[in-house]
């Protein structure tokens, strides 16, 4: 309580708040701007008649790195086992190495131009009589792939290659 012989006026102690952190620092681009590499995984499914006669279901994986206007690619790929013939089945195991310009169409959209090289292992067994073959193959391919990116980390993906025959042993 204050007397009535006191002059002194009751004050009320205000601290200052902190001061707000200092803004971040602009981003800088990264290293290599649109050349940066990032990581490509890929499993695909679908239909493959190269080295062997007619068409077979065909499963791969395929890694690479990858930069905004090329792609470098190493696939594993294995053709299931189908009829070339009566009594007489094949099947194939390959790795395919490719090189790709990407033309970018739109921000979603990729058109990568591929040229590379396949070697693998075909096998062939006779059903009736048991016997088994194995050849060396190997050829140049050459395609198109089209790429709709859903978001960062998932796409959907087409392609088709052509192939030339360079060795079977």
């Amino acid at each position: 309580a204050l007397s009535p012989t006191d002059t002194s006026t009751p004050s009320l102690c205000i601290r200052p708040s902190p001061l707000p952190p200092p803004p971040a620092p602009p981003e800088s681009p990264p290293p290599f701007g649109i050349w940066a590499p990032r990581l490509l995984f890929r499993a695909e499914v679908g239909a493959g008649g190269a080295l062997l006669p007619g068409v077979a279901p065909t499963i791969g994986l395929t890694g690479g790195v990858l930069t905004r206007f090329v792609r470098l690619e190493l696939t594993g790929r294995y053709r299931l086992p189908r009829d070339a013939a009566p009594g007489v089945r094949m099947s194939m195991f390959s790795a395919v190495g490719r090189a790709c310009p990407v033309v970018p169409l739109t921000e979603s959209l990729e058109l990568p131009v591929c040229f590379g090289l396949e070697a693998g292992r075909a096998a062939t067994e006779v059903g009736a009589s048991g016997e088994s073959q194995v050849d060396l193959v190997a050829n140049a391919q050459a395609g198109l792939q089209l790429l709709y990116a859903l978001n960062r980390w998932v796409a959907l993906f087409a392609h088709g290659d052509v192939g030339v025959a360079l060795a079977r042993y």
